[in-house]
């Protein structure tokens, strides 16, 4: 008797499974969200470009030299 599911067992199995993936997810895109945001000084700025134009990734080294820029801490750079 305890190895029997029963569709109605099933379906509810797979409802609390999508709930909680739902869930989940919402939790891990909500802290990917602040996150993007660059926080620190220029240095810091400065070498995490640095770092990702040495490792071939020149677009987003482009974005944070952006945002650099956009904050005026390029100045004298």
């Amino acid at each position: 008797m305890f190895g029997h599911i029963t569709l109605s067992n099933k379906m509810a199995y797979r409802r609390r499974t999508f709930s909680l993936t739902v869930l989940l997810l919402s939790m891990v895109l909500a802290g990917c969200g602040s996150s993007m945001e660059i926080k620190g000084n220029k240095d810091e700025g400065l070498r995490l470009a640095r770092l990702l134009r040495d490792q071939g990734r020149v677009e987003a080294a482009t974005d944070v030299y952006t945002r650099l820029d956009s904050r005026n801490m390029l100045k004298g750079a």
